[in-house]
């Protein structure tokens, strides 16, 4: 189950290409061996213990990192401002919990429970359990419920284990029906099961499902 430098050079291949059946960002190969360990011990500490788990994540992670390419998201994040389904309840709170790692973590919610499971937060310590959900019949004497105070969201980007590990622990403990999906295989339920949202056209084109289906059926070509 341990990829070689050889199997992850023709998961995410160094020339791009846009065919249906070859689809690839292009990714180098120092790029590929900055992350090929981490990779490794991640799909190990998480359960993608099978090649076809491992396809579907490999599937997701090259729309989502560009093959690797990309570990901070592009945008600024401004779509996100306001956007309190994912937690982002201050001024500000869009451009700051942009996307980072190979799976883009968004949203102060998510930056905060990952906070919580690696220990750099306390939930019920330093924030508060519950915090995202409004309150609408709380007594005046009843104090709002803490979010958390993250600091320095890079710090995800701070070194190459974070880059990954936060990518597959989201993906795959944090949404914890996405294994089951992988085993299905079925890159639509994947897609669901990691970004959510509603099945209509405008979420397929949103969510980028004929590239993530593209990837992963060729990358199941890889492993399988």
């Amino acid at each position: 189950m341990w990829l070689s430098k050889n199997e992850l050079a023709h998961i995410y291949p160094t020339a791009p290409s846009g065919n249906a059946a070859t689809i690839s960002h292009g990714t180098p190969e120092a790029v590929r061996e900055k992350y090929r360990v981490e990779i490794n011990k991640c799909c190990i500490k998480y359960g993608l213990n099978t090649r076809l788990r491992m396809a579907h994540f490999f599937g997701q992670g090259a729309v989502e990192s560009m093959s690797l390419n990309r570990m901070l998201e592009e945008h600024d994040g401004s779509d996100y401002e306001g956007r309190t389904d994912i937690g982002n309840v201050s001024p500000g709170d869009g451009k700051k919990f942009r996307g980072r790692g190979i799976k883009q973590i968004t949203g102060r919610f998510n930056y905060g429970e990952y906070w919580a499971f690696r220990g750099w937060l306390k939930k019920g310590i330093d924030f508060d359990p519950g915090w995202e959900t409004p309150a609408t019949k709380e007594t005046p004497s009843k104090p709002p419920k803490r979010p958390p105070l993250i600091d320095n969201p890079d710090r995800i980007l701070e070194n190459v284990y974070n880059c990954v590990d936060g990518g597959v622990w989201y993906s795959v403990l944090f949404r914890s029906s996405t294994a089951a999906a992988m085993d299905r295989d079925d890159v639509r339920a994947v897609t669901h099961a990691v970004n959510g949202g509603k099945d209509t056209p405008l979420w397929e084109k949103n969510s980028a499902l004929g590239d993530r289906i593209n990837h992963t059926q060729r990358i199941k070509k890889v492993l399988l």
